[in-house]
C-alpha cells in the first residue's frame, strides 16, 4: 500500500492551491532499481529496473469545495533493451467544478529514441477540454524530452497551468523534470 502521508501533504485547502514539482530526478543506481522523489515521497521499485509509482488519494483542492482529483494508476517507467522509454498513464481524470470535466487519457504513451539521439514523444489520444467557465484549462507548452550526450535525459514541462474559477487558481509548474541515468548498467 502507497504511503498516504506524502499524498496527502500535497493536498491544499486553500483557494490558491500551488502544487510545484521543482527538482523531480529519477535516477537508476547501481542495484538496478528506478528511484523516485517526489518532495519527500519515495517508491522504488527493485529488479528489472522498472519504476511503479502509484498515486491513490492524490487531491488537489479548488475552491468552493470543489477538488480536482487526480489518479494516477499503474504508472510504468519501463527501460525496454530498445532504449525506448514507455509510460503508460491509466485512469488519469481531472475534474473541474461545475460539472466541465478536463479528461486526460493517457494510453499508449510511447517515447521512442531516434537515432538522432533525441527522445520524440507521442502523446495520442490527448484531450484538453475547456469548459465555458473557464474552470480547467491545461496547456501543455513546449514539451521538450531531449537526451543529452552525458546520458542524462532532461523533461521539461513549461507553461503547465491549470486554473480554477473565482480567481483561486491551481497552478503546477513542473521546471527541471530531470530523469537521470548515472552509469546505469542496462538500457
Amino acid at each position: 500500500m502507497p504511503s498516504f502521508s506524502a499524498c496527502n501533504a500535497l493536498r491544499h485547502s486553500a483557494a490558491l492551491s500551488n502544487a510545484e514539482f521543482l527538482g523531480l530526478q529519477r535516477s537508476l543506481p547501481f542495484d538496478g532499481a528506478l528511484y523516485a522523489e517526489f518532495l519527500g515521497l519515495q517508491r522504488s521499485s527493485p529488479l528489472g529496473g522498472a519504476l511503479y509509482a502509484d498515486f491513490l488519494g492524490m487531491q488537489r483542492s479548488s475552491p468552493l469545495g470543489s477538488t480536482l482529483y487526480a489518479e494516477f494508476l499503474g504508472l510504468q517507467l519501463s527501460l525496454p533493451p530498445g532504449g525506448a522509454l514507455y509510460a503508460e498513464f491509466l485512469g488519469m481524470q481531472r475534474s473541474s467544478p461545475l460539472g466541465g470535466t478536463l479528461y486526460a487519457d493517457f494510453l499508449g504513451l510511447q517515447r521512442s529514441s531516434p537515432p538522432d539521439g533525441a527522445l520524440y514523444a507521442e502523446f495520442l489520444g490527448l484531450q484538453r477540454s475547456s469548459p465555458p467557465d473557464g474552470a480547467l484549462y491545461a496547456e501543455f507548452l513546449g514539451l521538450q524530452l531531449s537526451l543529452p550526450p552525458d546520458g542524462a535525459l532532461y523533461a521539461e514541462f513549461l507553461g503547465l497551468q491549470r486554473s480554477s474559477p473565482l480567481g483561486g487558481a491551481l497552478y503546477t509548474e513542473f521546471l527541471g523534470l530531470q530523469l537521470s541515468l548515472p552509469l546505469g548498467p542496462t538500457l
